[in-house]
């Protein structure tokens, strides 16, 4: 019932998700792309996922993040869903 209860489920986290599959599907291809340009063969490619080629990229990747959520379009759909949360369960005076 969180979906409910917490703005960020209602309107934040969803795209926070999608941005970062979004950015490791761009960032994974690229790697397959460089592989394949410079003659491996498709079937032998291989991409590094160690924590090491991960945490730099991932920070990036976070700082990106942080700035697209706290855009003036972005803050907007963040307060919607302050006020979805609200128009659930009102608060009484």
């Amino acid at each position: 019932m969180t979906d409910f209860f917490q703005p960020l489920d209602l309107m934040v986290n969803g795209q926070a998700k999608k941005f970062c599959k979004d950015k490791f599907a761009t960032w994974y291809s690229a790697e397959v792309q460089k592989q394949v340009d410079s003659g491996v063969n498709f079937k032998d490619v291989n991409v590094d996922l160690k924590l090491s080629i991960w945490k730099p990229i991932h920070a990036t990747w976070l700082v990106e993040l942080y700035n697209f959520l706290t855009s003036a379009q972005r803050r907007v759909h963040v307060s919607k869903g302050w006020v979805a949360c609200i128009a659930v369960f009102p608060v009484s005076s």
